[in-house]
C-alpha cells in the first residue's frame, strides 16, 4: 500500500481518500501535501471534479489521481521531447504538473467563453426558458470553478514558503508562471461571471418587453371596444319609449358608427406608434 511503501503519514492517506475535501496544502513531518482538483465538462455542460493529489519528499514526486485519465500525459510527452531540458529539482517538477492542472482550467474558460458567445446569440434570436437553464448551469460552473480556482493561490504561496530553502532558480520561474496563470484564471472567471448576469438582465429585459408588447395589445382592444360597450349599453336599455329604435336605419347607422370608431381609433393608435 502506499502507507506502507512511502511511510505516509495516516492524515495524508485519509485526505487522499476522503470525499468533499477542498483545495489545500499541508506540511506533514518530511512530506509536503498538495490536494488539488482536476475539472471537465460532461455532455450537458456540467462540471465534474477529480481529486488530484501532490506528495514532495527531498527529491521524490508522488502523483495520485483518483480517475483512469492520464491528465499529466502532455507534461510526460513535452518533457520527453525536450531531451536537453533538465528539471533542477522534484519542486519544479511539482510546479510543472500544477501549472499542467491550471492550464486545464484555461481550457474550460475557453469552453465556457464560447458557450455565453452562443448563449447571448440563442438569447436575443429566441429568449426561452431553455435558453434561461443553460445560462443558470453556466453560473453555477462559474461558482465551482471561482471555489476550486481561489485557494490555489493561497497553495502556491504557502507551497512557495514552506519549500524556501529547497526552490532553485528553475522552481522560482515555474512558481511565477504558475502564480501568474492562477491570477489570470480568476480574472476571467469574474469577467465570465458579469457575462452571466449580463444575459440573465438580457432575458428579463426581452421577457419584460414581450409581455409590455402583449399588454399594449390587449390595452388597445379594450379601449377600442370601451366605446361600442358604451353605445350596445345606451341602445340596449329596455326603456319603452327611444325613437332610435324605430328609425328604420338605425342598425345599419349603429354598424357604420361602429366601424367608423374602430377604423378612427386604429388610425389614432398607429400614428402614436402604439400598435
Amino acid at each position: 500500500t502506499l502507507q506502507e511503501n512511502f511511510d505516509l503519514h495516516p492524515l495524508i492517506i485519509q485526505n487522499i481518500f476522503a470525499d468533499n475535501t477542498r483545495t489545500k496544502t499541508e506540511k506533514y513531518d518530511k512530506d509536503l501535501y498538495v490536494l488539488t482538483d482536476f475539472a471537465r465538462f460532461d455532455e450537458d455542460l456540467e462540471l465534474n471534479f477529480n481529486k488530484v493529489s501532490l506528495i514532495l519528499r527531498d527529491n521524490l514526486l508522488i502523483t495520485i489521481l483518483n480517475d483512469d485519465e492520464d491528465i499529466f500525459n502532455k507534461v510526460r510527452i513535452k518533457l520527453e521531447k525536450m531531451v536537453e531540458f533538465k528539471l533542477e529539482s522534484s519542486i519544479s517538477l511539482m510546479f510543472i504538473l500544477m501549472d499542467e492542472l491550471v492550464d486545464n482550467y484555461f481550457e474550460l474558460l475557453d469552453d465556457v467563453g464560447e458557450k455565453l458567445d452562443d448563449l447571448e446569440d440563442e438569447l436575443i434570436e429566441d429568449a426561452n426558458e431553455k435558453v434561461l437553464h443553460q445560462v443558470y448551469v453556466m453560473k453555477k460552473n462559474m461558482l465551482y470553478l471561482r471555489k476550486s480556482i481561489q485557494p490555489l493561490r493561497s497553495v502556491v504561496n504557502k507551497i512557495y514558503i514552506t519549500a524556501d530553502g529547497k526552490i532553485d532558480t528553475s522552481a522560482q520561474y515555474f512558481f511565477r508562471e504558475v502564480y501568474n496563470h492562477i491570477i489570470q484564471m480568476l480574472d476571467l472567471v469574474e469577467v465570465y461571471r458579469d457575462t452571466i448576469i449580463g444575459l440573465i438582465d438580457t432575458y428579463t429585459t426581452i421577457i419584460g418587453n414581450k409581455t409590455n408588447d402583449v399588454m399594449m395589445i390587449l390595452t388597445v382592444w379594450s379601449t377600442i371596444f370601451l366605446p361600442l360597450s358604451f353605445l350596445t349599453g345606451v341602445f340596449g336599455m329596455n326603456f319603452k319609449y327611444m325613437p332610435e329604435l324605430e328609425n328604420p336605419v338605425a342598425y345599419p347607422l349603429f354598424w357604420i358608427i361602429v366601424v367608423v370608431i374602430i377604423i378612427g381609433m386604429l388610425i389614432y393608435f398607429k400614428r402614436k406608434d402604439w400598435i
